[in-house]
Parts: structure tokens; sequence; C-alpha cells
């Protein structure tokens, strides 16, 4: 039951990742409508092409443990939006706001892209086999009187293992089977991103 609580650990923290860097995105974006028009442009740009990416490129990358180059580089050309910019809009008071979210981002991106690549290992997989098997065996040579009383106590063992060892493997892989992380919040985050020419 450990492992099971890890994995779903593992697997909100992972989804809390994925909303946290869409949200510093989006903040990113909203935020440099303070900034010149120059700046606010190539800021913005940047931060559709990012959610862009994300979602088309990286999002399926991820079911296998890999990465968006592409977004990466995005991701460099919005800092570098921001420690090329004029000492004008540097000065401006939500720029340090902003470098907190890029950071936000930054961090973000790195939790999630770790999260893709990280995998219940093999030997784990060994040792929950094991338990399920040694618990299901002591189940097997428990002296229960009634018959009845013991077949239900095998089946009620066997099932609570095997659905362990299926949540976990469900769970293994925030972005690939059935229960995946959803790209979700960065749609959201797209839909609400003004138009470039604003």
């Amino acid at each position: 039951m450990a492992h099971l609580h890890h994995s779903w650990q593992g697997y909100r923290e992972t989804a809390a990742a994925v909303g946290r860097e869409a949200n510093a995105l989006g903040d990113i974006e909203r935020m440099s409508r303070g900034f010149s028009v120059p700046v606010r442009r190539s800021v913005q740009e940047a931060a559709r092409t990012y959610a862009n990416l994300v979602i088309d490129v990286e999002w399926p990358a991820m079911e296998h443990g890999q990465s968006s180059e592409q977004a990466h580089a995005i991701l460099v050309e919005l800092w570098n939006s921001y420690t090329d910019m004029p000492a004008s809009d540097r000065a401006h008071q939500i720029y340090g706001a902003s470098i907190v979210r890029l950071n936000e981002l930054s961090t973000n991106r790195r939790l999630r892209l770790l999260s893709s690549a990280n995998s219940v290992p093999i030997l784990m997989w060994g040792l929950l086999a094991l338990d399920a098997v040694a618990l299901v065996l002591l189940s097997l040579v428990l002296d229960i009187p009634r018959r009845g009383m013991h077949v239900l106590l095998i089946a009620l063992m066997t099932a609570t293992m095997v659905s362990s060892l299926f949540l976990v493997a469900v769970l293994d892989g925030p972005f690939d089977g059935q229960m995946r992380v959803s790209p979700e919040p960065f749609r959201f985050v797209l839909e609400s991103l003004q138009n470039l020419e604003r």
C-alpha cells in the first residue's frame, strides 16, 4: 500500500506542477502588457508558441520520456526577452515579478519533464510482485475452520493485491496510459491569451 500511496502522490505532484507551469505562463503574458510594445509582442508571441509546442509536440513526446527541443528553445527565447530588455522596461515595477514567474515556469517545466522520465524501477516491481505472492500464500496457509471464510479471505487478499498492482501500473507513467496528466491547463491559458496585436 505504501507503493500505491507513493505513486498517487507522485501523480498529484506532477499534475500540480503542470498547473503551476501553465499559470506562470499566463501571468507572464498578462504582465508583459506593462512593457513597451516590442517587448510585449516578443513575450506574448513566445508565450503563445511555448503553450502550443507543449500541447502539440512535447506532450506526445513525454509519453516516451522525451521532451521538445523547440519548446526549450522558446523558453530560452522568453528568458532572452527579459535579459535583453531595455533599461527603461527593466525599471518597471512588474519586471521583478515577471522574473519570479519566469523562474516558476522554468522550475515546473523541469519537474514535469523529470516526472515524464521517472517510472517504477524493475527491482521495485519485483518486490511488489513478491509481496503480493507472499500475502496470497500466507492467506492459503492460515488455519481457518470454515472453508467459506477461508476462500473469501483468499479472494479478498488476491483482489486487493491485484488492484494495488494495477493502480501502481496505471499511475506509474503520468503522461502515458489511461490516467495521464492532461495538458488542459495549457489549453486554458492559450485560450485566454490576448491577440498579439492588442
